[in-house]
């Protein structure tokens, strides 16, 4: 018989868990259409901190890292689908393996002049979202579940907001109904905080 020690395998389990990972973040529009068209964007964030920046170009750039088992990643999911005169823009996160420990650092730069919607899952991560003084043609944000904290730094633009749990995220929900600006809409199923700069 082939004997291994009980230090042998937790040193080799040890060694496993410590593999390092580490993986760079760089995801544009490439489509001719989705260059110029309205945009309706969809993101799904589950590890480190997401900063959405105003900017001319959509543009995703930043790194993860950490480390697991072997292969442990943060996969992602990027595609745009242009549906008629607007564009969808997907970026979904999957946390594939098992880590004991992961961050993420991820810079979103967003044209929201051309912004139509935005739908953000936020799980285990911190968004800061940064208005800019002119939101175009938004008309709302959807933050849809998840249970990570949001801060939202907001423009001079009024934003009317939504809460469906009745929480008390940022201050009392507005009255949306025939109200200007754009609407930010909680989810029932979204399970973190919300925190607004002014």
């Amino acid at each position: 018989k082939i004997t291994i020690p009980i230090a042998g395998v937790a040193l080799i389990g040890g060694v496993l868990l410590a593999t390092p990972y580490r993986e760079v973040r760089n995801y544009r529009i490439v489509t001719e259409h989705g260059a110029s068209n309205p945009l309706s964007l969809a993101l799904t964030i589950k590890a480190g901190t997401v900063t959405l920046v105003p900017g001319e170009k959509f543009l995703i750039e930043g790194e993860a890292w950490g480390h697991g088992v072997p292969t442990s990643k943060v996969a992602v999911h990027f595609v745009e689908v242009d549906q008629g005169d607007e564009t969808q823009v997907v970026y979904k996160e999957r946390i594939s393996g098992h880590f004991t420990e992961v961050e993420q650092t991820l810079t979103i730069t967003v044209p929201w002049e051309r912004i139509r919607h935005l739908t953000i899952d936020v799980s285990d991560s911190e968004v800061n979202l940064s208005l800019p003084k002119d939101l175009g043609n938004l008309r709302g944000i959807d933050v849809t579940a998840g249970d990570g904290d949001i801060t939202v730094m907001s423009s001079p633009q009024k934003i009317n907001w939504h809460d469906a749990s009745d929480r008390e995220n940022f201050g009392e929900p507005s009255d949306t109904v025939g109200s200007r600006g754009p609407v930010i809409d909680v989810k029932d199923s979204f399970e973190g905080k919300i925190i607004l700069n002014r």
